[in-house]
């Protein structure tokens, strides 16, 4: 029986070692979650959590302050109508 307590011993110690490295904190995850207004009102820290999302799609993509920065970052590079035209050469025709 000794033995076998020692290999279960062995084994839970691994497995608890193993996720140790699981589920590392970046912007995305170790922070609590933002509305999307807030990501639009901090543009450093949606910077970030869109770089800590962007590193690794296929984990973050679900993530919610991945999701609320990246509606925030569509919303805030839209821009107005005005800057569109400016943007594009586009003269406001006034008749």
């Amino acid at each position: 029986m000794k033995g076998i307590n020692g290999i279960v011993a062995a084994l839970v110690a691994a497995g608890t070692l193993g996720l140790a490295g699981c589920g590392e904190d970046g912007p995305a995850t170790s922070t609590p979650t933002q509305t999307v207004e807030w990501f639009q009102a901090h543009e450093t820290e949606r910077e970030a959590v869109l770089a800590d999302c962007a590193n690794n799609p296929g984990e973050m993509r679900d993530v919610p302050n991945c999701v609320n920065a990246q509606k925030a970052e569509r919303i805030e590079s839209s821009g107005s109508a005005e800057s569109m035209q400016e943007m594009f050469g586009i003269e406001d025709k006034k008749d």
